[in-house]
């Protein structure tokens, strides 16, 4: 459409038919999207809604996306078949709204991954390590948070090291490191249930109410401690410790999440007083294929032990990062989870990060 006139006229209407332009291509980005939540909707994937009916979405990129958008993701991605999976029992008590309950139908049941529906207040929170979903399975009162990654890369190499969180986790079974119930893979993502924390995250609490009590401190910083002497037993070295990795459970008890940092060193030697644990070269140490086998990661694919002769990845948070690491960045010991530890501490006294 052109309306007469002189330049000014002709730079007008530019930017009408850029608008109508912009106009209709939202329009049709919207339909296109409405047409799409109606699909996976009409599905009855996982009990999902749509959450935006009219398709006017808060946010548009890829990168930040709105509710409606990842329940949209999570219903299609639930929808894939599921190639493999891993189930441990329940707990006979559950609490619900501050109540002991009791599951209806819980022990040695397998949940298909098509069985988690969102709760409400829909609550999903995205990162670099995936995406959590708050969900639930009605029939038996269970709560749960559902971590999923999507395998956007198709280099085998890659998904192995996504994968390698599911795998630690399986086999950890520790009060104060958060509990894994069921595990899915699909051809595009992975599952991963685990117990619902409905505490917040240690680092909320710090950041709103400041210094905590000299009691607290202690009791959160002695049953870290000894979730992480509990690792380090298993040959795991944690390296992502941080105030927002550890999260409290009804009864203030905290716990460690977000293993997808935890490196398995299944070649380790305990030297000296310290006990430090460091990488060796030696692959076939009987103690080490005993640590291994307890550990379920002699099993076909799982078997990593090429690993330990590869530098580690350095994806720590800075602020947390042990001064060796800068000095010697290959090394992988248990002084990495030490020093995260100690700045834990120094936050929770200061009652703000450093």
């Amino acid at each position: 459409m052109l309306l007469p006139g002189g330049p000014s006229d002709e730079s007008q209407n530019g930017k009408i038919c850029k608008n109508l332009v912009a106009e209709r291509e939202q329009t049709q980005s919207h339909a296109g999207r409405s047409e799409r939540s109606q699909e996976v909707q009409q599905r009855g994937v996982g009990g999902l809604l749509n959450l935006c009916p009219t398709g006017m979405h808060e946010v548009y990129t890829k990168s930040k996306m709105c509710v409606c958008m990842h329940a949209e993701n999570l219903a299609v991605l639930q929808s894939m078949p599921v190639i493999s999976e891993w189930h441990t029992s329940e707990p006979e008590t559950i609490l619900v709204d501050g109540n002991e309950v009791t599951p209806r139908s819980t022990f040695g049941r397998r949940p298909s991954l098509r069985e988690f529906e969102l709760m409400k207040p829909v609550r999903i929170r995205s990162g670099g390590q995936g995406t959590v979903a708050w969900v639930q399975i009605p029939e038996t009162q269970m709560q749960y948070a559902l971590k999923f990654k999507i395998r956007d890369d198709r280099s085998t190499s890659n998904w192995r090291i996504e994968r390698r969180e599911a795998k630690i986790l399986r086999n950890l079974q520790y009060p104060f490191v958060v509990k894994t119930y069921h595990i899915y893979e699909t051809e595009t993502a992975l599952f991963m249930a685990f117990e619902y924390l409905e505490g917040g995250c240690l680092w909320n609490h710090i950041a709103r109410v400041g210094t905590l009590p000299e009691c607290y401190v202690t009791y959160y910083a002695a049953c870290i401690l000894t979730a992480l002497a509990y690792l380090h037993d298993q040959c795991i070295v944690y390296r992502d410790l941080k105030a927002e990795n550890i999260v409290l459970d009804s009864q203030h008890r905290p716990k460690l999440i977000d293993f997808g940092m935890a490196k398995f060193l299944p070649s380790i030697r305990k030297h000296g007083d310290g006990g430090e644990l460091t990488a060796r070269s030696d692959l076939t140490d009987p103690e080490s294929s005993r640590r291994a086998k307890e550990n379920g990661l002699h099993n076909d694919d799982d078997v990593e032990l090429i690993e330990v002769n590869e530098p580690p990845t350095r994806y720590y948070f800075a602020a947390y990062l042990a001064p060796e690491i800068y000095s010697q960045p290959n090394m992988v010991n248990q002084f990495i989870d030490s020093w995260g530890l100690g700045y834990i501490v120094v936050e929770m006294v200061l009652g703000y990060g450093m």
